[in-house]
C-alpha cells in the first residue's frame, strides 16, 4: 500500500516551502531502516561481515538519494496557496519485490528480506516504541516485531486483531519465538481491517450460543483450525483407503420421492407441486449401481427430522455410505473394522481401537451395570448401553440382532431364521457410529420381509433389482461426524460441524 501525504501536514519543509536537508519524515526513516537491513544481510549471504565504516557510507548513499526524491517531489506540489488542494506525495516499498513465502518455510529464510501475509491472531503494544504481533496462516504461526518509526506509523496504529496483512521485513533466529523464528517487520501493507468492536462479540468469556450466532468468525478459534484440518485429513484418509480397495466413488440423489424404510422423520419438501423429503441415506441407489461397479462408495449430506436436542444429534450430517457385491456377513464386519483401524492409525491421534468381542468371543453381553437384566430381544435403553460401552472402553461390535429390530431389505440369518445378518459398531460415550447389514437380494424374500414389517410393497424399481439379476451383497453407513466426535474428545456434537443445523440452528 503506498501512503499519501498532502503538503500540508510535510513536516520536511520550511514555512517558505523551502526542504529541510537534513531531516526524514518517519516513512523515509523506515525505509532506510529496511534498506540498511538489507544490506547487512546481503553482506551476510555472501559470507562476508557489515563494517562499521562500511555501513556509515551506506547509510549516507541512502539518505543522499532519499532526500533528491523529495527535491523531485517538492517541484511536482504547489504550494502557493494553502487552501488550494495539493497533490499527494507516494512513498515506494522498498521491499515490494522481496519473495513471498509461507509460514511453515520461514526457518529456509533467514537474514534475507522476504514478505509474509496472513491475519494477526495476537496483538500485543508494548510502550510508544515496540509491537509484538502473532500472524496466522493455515495452522502455523509467526511471530513479528514492529519497531522504530514504524510503529508511529498510520498502518500500525490501524492493526487490530483479525485485520489481514501483508509484512514486508528480515527473520533472523529468536529462541523465545514460539518456532524459534521472528520477523523484524520494515514494511505494514493492510488488505483487510477489522474494527476493534470483535473484542466484544468474541472473547475467552462468550457463551456457546453466542458463539453460535457468530459462527461464521468462531471458526476462526485454533481449537476450530485444529478440529477441521483433523476432518479434512479424516476425508481424505477415506478417500485414500476406498480407492485403494479399488472402489468406485458416486454420488446420490438427496431430494427423493418415498422414505426408504418405512421411515417418517424426514424433512418434507415441495418439489415443483410435489411431496419429496430430504433424504437420510443412499443405499438404495448404490444398490442400484453395483452390477456396473461392483464395489461404491458415497459421501453425502442427510437429514434427519427427529426432535432431538441431546449432544450426540445433528439435523442435518455428512454420511458416509458403501455398498459391496458379492460379499458375505463376515467380510463385512472385516471391512468395517480395517476402515477405522485404518482411519486412527493414518489420522496420528492417541485412539485404542480394538474389536472387543474378537478378545472375548464366548462372552454374552446381556449383563450391565445397572444390575438390570436385559432379555434376548430387548431394545437396550440408550443409558446402560452407553454405560457398557463406557465400562468397556473401547469399540463393539454388536451383530445378529433379532429380525424384529431390523429394516425389512436386511437379510435373514441362514443359521437362524429369527436373526438378521446385520452389524452395529458402538462408540464409548457416543453409541451407534456404524449401521450395516448384509441386503435381501431374492425377490420372494425381499416381499415377505416387507409384508412381514407392515411396510406394504417393496418400491417398484426397488424390486426391479432383484427381479433382474441380484447377486448376494452388502454395505454400511457412517456418520462422519459421530466419529469426529469421538476421535476429537468432545462434549458437544455441533462442534463437528462448520454451520450445525439442529433444533432452534438455523442461522448463519
Amino acid at each position: 500500500m503506498q501512503t499519501w501525504v498532502p503538503v500540508n501536514f510535510c513536516p520536511w519543509l520550511n514555512g517558505e516551502g523551502r526542504i529541510q536537508h537534513e531531516l526524514l519524515n518517519q516513512e523515509q526513516l523506515a525505509i532506510l531502516d529496511a534498506e540498511l537491513q538489507a544490506y547487512d544481510a546481503d553482506l551476510i549471504s555472501k559470507g562476508l561481515q557489515p563494517s562499521k565504516s562500511g555501513r556509515k557510507k551506506k547509510e549516507k548513499e541512502i539518505r543522499t538519494r532519499l532526500l533528491k526524491e523529495m527535491k523531485l517531489q517538492h517541484k511536482e506540489i504547489s504550494v502557493k496557496s494553502q487552501s488550494t488542494p495539493s497533490e499527494p506525495v507516494s512513498i515506494v516499498n522498498p521491499l515490494q519485490s522481496a519473495p513471498l513465502i509461507n509460514l511453515s518455510e520461514c526457518a529456509q529464510y533467514l537474514n534475507i528480506p522476504i514478505k509474509v501475509q496472513g491475519w494477526i491472531k495476537h496483538l500485543r503494544r508494548q510502550g510508544k516504541n515496540l509491537i509484538f504481533a502473532d500472524l496466522r496462516r493455515r495452522m502455523d504461526t509467526l511471530q513479528c516485531v514492529i519497531t522504530g518509526p514504524l510503529v508511529h506509523s498510520k498502518e500500525a496504529a490501524q492493526l487490530t486483531r483479525e485485520c489481514c496483512v501483508i509484512f514486508y521485513g528480515i527473520l533472523h533466529e529468536e529462541p523465545r519465538a514460539g518456532n524459534n523464528v521472528e520477523l523484524s517487520v520494515s514494511f505494514i501493507t493492510i488488505l483487510g481491517q477489522s474494527p476493534i468492536d470483535l473484542e466484544e462479540r468474541l472473547n475467552a468469556q462468550t457463551n456457546p450460543e453466542q458463539r453460535l450466532n457468530n459462527r461464521h468468525l468462531d471458526l476462526r478459534r485454533e481449537s476450530m483450525a485444529a478440529l477441521f484440518s483433523l476432518r479434512g485429513k479424516m476425508m481424505s484418509a477415506i478417500h485414500r483407503f476406498f480407492l485403494s480397495h479399488h472402489f468406485s466413488e458416486v454420488t446420490a440423489p438427496t431430494i427423493i420421492k418415498t422414505p426408504f424404510g418405512g421411515r417418517t422423520q424426514l424433512f418434507h419438501v415441495d418439489y415443483y407441486g410435489q411431496e419429496a423429503f430430504l433424504s437420510e441415506g443412499a443405499q438404495f441407489y448404490m444398490e442400484a449401481i453395483l452390477p456396473v461397479l461392483d464395489r461404491v462408495y458415497c459421501v453425502l449430506p442427510t437429514f434427519r427430522a427427529d426432535r432431538s436436542m441431546t449432544s450426540r444429534h445433528l439435523s442435518e450430517s455428512t454420511h458416509l455410505e458403501v455398498e459391496m457385491a458379492f460379499c458375505s456377513h463376515t467380510e463385512l464386519m472385516d471391512m468395517i473394522e480395517e476402515l477405522f483401524v485404518f482411519l486412527t492409525t493414518n489420522l496420528a491421534v492417541e485412539a485404542w481401537f480394538k474389536i472387543w468381542n474378537k478378545e472375548h468371543p464366548d462372552t454374552p453381553i446381556n449383563h450391565f451395570a445397572t444390575g438390570k437384566e436385559f432379555e434376548y430381544g430387548d431394545e437396550i435403553p440408550e443409558k446402560p448401553l452407553r454405560m457398557m460401552l463406557d465400562a468397556l472402553g473401547a469399540p463393539v461390535i454388536v451383530h445378529s440382532h433379532p429380525k424384529e429390530m431390523k429394516s425389512y431389505y436386511v437379510k435373514l440369518s441362514s443359521s437362524n431364521p429369527d436373526e438378521v445378518e446385520s452389524v452395529d459398531l458402538l462408540f464409548p460415550t457416543l453409541g451407534k457410529v456404524v449401521g450395516g447389514s448384509s441386503r435381501v437380494h431374492s425377490l420372494e424374500e425381499l416381499q415377505a420381509r416387507t409384508k412381514e414389517c407392515g411396510d406394504g410393497s417393496p418400491l417398484a424399481w426397488y424390486a426391479d433389482l432383484r427381479k433382474y439379476g441380484s447377486c448376494p451383497h452388502a454395505g454400511f453407513g457412517v456418520v462422519v461426524e459421530r466419529f469426529l466426535f469421538w476421535i476429537a474428545n468432545l462434549s458437544h456434537m455441533r462442534d463437528t460441524s462448520m454451520f450445525p443445523r439442529m433444533i432452534g440452528r438455523l442461522s448463519p
